[in-house]
């Protein structure tokens, strides 16, 4: 038994997780929570009640509820803190470093696992997501393990993956609403397994029945939800070009240039070996590269094609995070690819160059963990803060997202929502003693700006007495005039 826990892969996939877990918990509060993770922070929050946050996640933020759930007892138990908040997050990205071993293993062998998890151990979209308080991770890890329990299934037909199978796809379809790609190319993948196997149909579609069927049952509490979303005609996510999928590629791996002629070195070496396979007529099922082929094409083309479609003749709902559940089977065919390259010396050489300029771009090119690039609502509201007298603020596109760092440094001043142009009529014109303020700020994020209009107003009526810009985000404190 000793033997087997320090044998040379299990002390290399150590180490990678390890790596890993450095790269995924470094400086995971560094960053200031952006507007989606104010959602997360504000919605999840212990102070109200099952009620309030479902009501939440049915009006404002619409998606299944189980990283909300988990985040909710994460602040109960360790405090409702940007660093608890992103915890569940790195863990699922931790995870998701092992559950593609697992899966690479099982498709071919522990060297593509081996690969596979090195490769996603420095993946920039891994890690950026991993320090993200959102659910984005949950939906990579479960997308994973789905599809590893459903292989395993698939060929060995046994009642622990069956089980697992279930399981970690009812996990998956209540982390996100685009899992749904997943499902249905599970089913894909089931009509293409029976129609391959010409002698033993009717025993696979038996053996899938049950799976698949308990996989929608147990979903039935989020039927109604998953209805309201697909009734959505209008959303704020820009039109979908034909070519989104090259681009996506690219942001997968953190839009690094040199890598881009690896990853097609990879791809390439992975699809020449498979014509080559296929003009051999080898079976689809018989040997691992034509499986492989047959797991990465359909898990990638269903789950992008739908929603592209959907995309183009209904609203679009195609952004890079997204399609997270594309990315493990990329990964694979990728890991597939290297492990085809002759020559051990070769191979190994352009693995440890792919890892080297990943861990360059994001240590060095983006200096990832010492410069800020999210929304700084942090900051700003600090810069408020630390005034020694509490003024009135003015915000009017996120004042119900900044109210987690307003509480978290005990802001005790007005806050006034609504359009600028609107409020500060009302300071100037109105008798209401709400607005009998001489000093106040005005405050905006995630693009909110002040526009010309507003901006004629406060520079004819009012005084501009300190100002600072930040990544998104700005804060101006402005007074009446003195009388003369």
């Amino acid at each position: 038994m000793k033997y087997k826990l320090l044998n040379k892969t299990n002390v290399i996939l150590l180490l990678i997780l390890l790596a890993a877990t450095a790269l995924r918990f470094y400086h995971l509060s560094f960053q200031s929570l952006w507007l989606d993770e104010l959602h997360t922070m504000n919605e999840s929050d212990p102070v109200w009640s099952w009620k309030e946050l479902f009501n939440y996640l049915n009006t404002c933020d619409v998606h299944p509820p189980l990283f909300y759930l988990l985040e909710r007892w994460s602040f109960y138990f360790f405090g409702h803190t940007e660093w608890v908040a992103r915890c569940i997050p790195a863990i699922a990205g931790v995870l998701s470093v092992w559950a593609i071993f697992k899966l690479g293993k099982e498709i071919l062998n522990e060297e593509l696992g081996l690969i596979a998890a090195a490769l996603l151990c420095v993946n920039y979209f891994n890690i950026y997501y991993s320090q993200e308080a959102r659910g984005y991770m949950l939906l990579w890890l479960f997308t994973t393990l789905s599809y590893y329990y459903f292989i395993r299934f698939f060929k060995h037909n046994k009642q622990a993956d069956k089980v697992g199978w279930v399981l970690f796809t009812v996990l998956l379809l209540y982390s996100h609403y685009f899992s749904w790609m997943v499902l249905i190319s599970q089913y894909v993948l089931c009509l293409l397994f029976i129609a391959l196997q010409s002698r033993e149909r009717l025993k696979l579609f038996k053996r899938f029945f049950m799976p698949l069927l308990s996989i929608n049952l147990l979903y039935l509490p989020q039927v109604q939800n998953f209805k309201a979303l697909s009734r959505v005609h209008s959303f704020w996510i820009d039109p979908v070009k034909p070519d989104f999928f090259i681009h996506y590629i690219s942001e997968y791996f953190g839009g690094i240039a040199r890598l881009n002629y690896l990853l097609a070195l990879f791809a390439v070496v992975y699809g020449v070996a498979v014509i080559v396979t296929l003009k051999k007529r080898k079976a689809l099922l018989g040997e691992a590269l034509p499986f492989s082929f047959l797991f990465v094409f359909t898990s990638i083309f269903v789950s992008l094609a739908i929603p592209y479609i959907r995309s183009i003749m209904v609203v679009p709902m195609l952004v890079p995070r997204y399609t997270v559940i594309v990315i493990p089977s990329l990964i694979i065919m990728l890991a597939y690819g290297i492990c085809l390259i002759p020559y051990s010396a070769l191979r190994y050489t352009l693995l440890g160059l792919f890892l080297f300029f990943s861990l360059k771009g994001l240590l060095i090119d983006k200096q990832y963990y010492t410069r800020p690039v999210k929304t700084q609502f942090r900051e700003m509201t600090q810069f408020v803060c630390q005034e020694s007298r509490v003024y009135p603020l003015i915000n009017e596109v996120t004042s119900w997202q900044q109210q987690f760092y307003l509480a978290k440094y005990s802001y005790k001043g007005k806050v006034l929502s609504g359009k600028k142009i609107d409020l500060l009529d009302s300071l100037q014109h109105s008798n209401n003693p709400i607005y009998s303020i001489d000093t106040f700020w005005i405050v905006g994020a995630h693009m909110d700006h002040i526009d010309s209009a507003t901006d004629v107003v406060l520079q004819k009526h009012f005084v501009l007495l300190k100002k600072q810009a930040y990544i998104d985000a700005w804060a101006k404190l402005y007074a009446k005039p003195l009388a003369k």
